[in-house]
């Protein structure tokens, strides 16, 4: 589960998978190409930052009014 910190909440990678509909290996693939949304990795656990997840809405909203 998730965590909330300083940095805000933290999205463990399967919570961040099924926010954005991105499957968790191709999170695991971005992450291994350096690409992809932002994340923390500290002591071998990866945490997506809620600020990822605004930024990943943000890039990858088509159309309407922003």
């Amino acid at each position: 589960m998730g965590v909330t910190g300083p940095l805000g909440r933290l999205y463990t990678v399967r919570e961040f998978a099924e926010l954005t509909g991105i499957s968790k290996s191709t999170l695991d693939k971005w992450r291994s190409a350096g690409i992809g949304p932002a994340y923390l990795k500290q002591g071998g656990i990866v945490r997506y930052p809620a600020s990822a997840y605004a930024e990943w809405v943000k890039n990858n909203t088509i159309g309407g009014v922003a």
